[in-house]
Order: structure tokens, then sequence, then C-alpha cells
């Protein structure tokens, strides 16, 4: 391995060429970030932004699945608490970030999709 470095220093000018382009580093790191941006930032952003459509969007009585695992029903909405009833007689209130999934929007959306689904096949 150092054998094989010693040589390419060994074949490497001595001094730097001349007239190069200042901006040729910056030509190579230029798409790596953009590609880093389109990867790993921006998918992030988008699915952030659905969260917060998704807690702004809970209202009484739509069925909600916690981060927990609980399926319960969203009794009453506040500020930044969400008070779910989960069985008869048994509310839980926790903040709004506890909730995963409205799955009264999942299931519209999906009911939605399929008879979309339905009409475009007939």
């Amino acid at each position: 391995m150092w054998n094989l470095l010693l040589l390419l220093a060994e074949d490497a000018p001595a001094e730097p060429a001349q007239g190069g382009n200042p901006f040729g580093p910056l030509l190579i790191l230029l798409p790596i970030f953009v590609l880093f941006y389109l990867l790993m930032i921006r998918p992030v952003r988008k699915q952030e932004a659905q969260r917060k459509a998704l807690l702004s969007s809970l209202e009484k009585d739509d069925k909600v699945l916690t981060n927990g695992g609980i399926i319960g029903w969203v009794v009453s909405v506040q500020d930044d608490e969400v008070t779910v009833r989960i069985a008869d007689n048994v509310k839980v209130k926790m903040v709004k970030s506890g909730i995963a999934q409205n799955m009264t929007k999942l299931e519209a959306l999906g009911a939605s999709k399929q008879a979309e689904t339905a009409v475009t096949t007939k």
C-alpha cells in the first residue's frame, strides 16, 4: 500500500500546473450538495409538513392511533393537548405529538381512492 503511494507521489509534478480552473473543486462539490438536498433534506421537510397538517386537523370523534399503539377516539382538542377515549369510561389526556395517525382521515382517503379506481376501470 505504502509503495503505491510513494510511486504516485514520485509521479506527481513538483509544481502545480499553471492556469487551472479555480472553480474546479466547487464544480465537483455542487452536484454532491444538490444530491444530498434532494435525497436527505427535502423528504424530511415534506414529512414534517405532513405531520404538522395531521396534528392540526385533529377533530372530535376522529379515530386515532397513538405512538404507543393504542387506538382511540378523540374526545376533545386543546392547544397542545388531546383527550382520547380508549375504552368505555377510560380517557387519556396526551400531547398532540403522541398521535401517530389519524385513522379516520386515512380510511376516508382509502375509500375515495378505491372509488376512483373503480370508476376508471369501468
